[in-house]
């Protein structure tokens, strides 16, 4: 039986394993965390449309396949092997499914782990001001997310005054529905 080796159990690798489990593979997730951050329901956690238990599961409870707690610290290609740690795991097939961490700017905030979305929550929950700057740096898992959260936000506060601060010059091509129909939207809110 072919050995499939997932890297993450996050979205990717959680799809990944679903798909192949029951096709007479032999699959095994590893990932370090015991609990799944369903990432895209991030903005609404934070908008308080959505409750922690909705957007957190623990991972054994969406894996049908083997996991491993851990993690990979090394990939070996040419031996088809992945180690974590000193412990070696051989595969037939993998998959690399880790996420990513960005760099975050001091004083900035982050949304990527349910601890920094509490964060966020908390502090959108006391907003009181007249002013809300939106901004990203780094790693852009969502491209759509920095727009969204921002149109949700004045829709949340309609009093404020909302922007966006997108570091690019010519926005990616999926981009720019996102950003005219934002700007469209902010105008007629003005």
């Amino acid at each position: 039986m072919d050995r499939v080796i997932i890297v993450g159990g996050g979205n990717g690798g959680t799809v990944v394993a679903n798909r192949l489990s029951g096709k007479g593979l032999d699959v095994t997730v590893i990932e370090p965390l015991d609990y799944h951050l369903y990432q895209p329901g991030m903005v609404d956690y934070v908008l308080g449309e959505e409750t922690e238990e909705s957007i957190v599961r623990t991972l054994d409870s969406l894996l049908p396949v083997k996991r491993m707690k851990g993690r990979v610290t090394k990939v070996d290609v040419e031996n088809h092997s992945v180690f974590m740690g000193d412990e070696r795991v051989e595969y037939d097939y993998l998959v690399l499914a880790p996420g990513v961490i960005s760099k975050r700017l001091e004083g900035s905030y982050g949304w990527h782990t349910l601890e920094e979305g509490k964060k966020l929550r908390e502090d959108v929950s006391n907003f009181s001001g007249k002013s809300i700057v939106v901004g990203y740096s780094g790693v852009i898992k969502c491209p759509a997310a920095p727009f969204e959260f921002s149109f949700l936000l004045k829709e949340k506060f309609p009093k404020a005054q909302v922007t966006l601060l997108n570091p690019v010059t010519n926005p990616p091509e999926i981009q720019r529905p996102m950003a005219e129909a934002l700007g469209r939207s902010l105008r007629s809110l003005e």
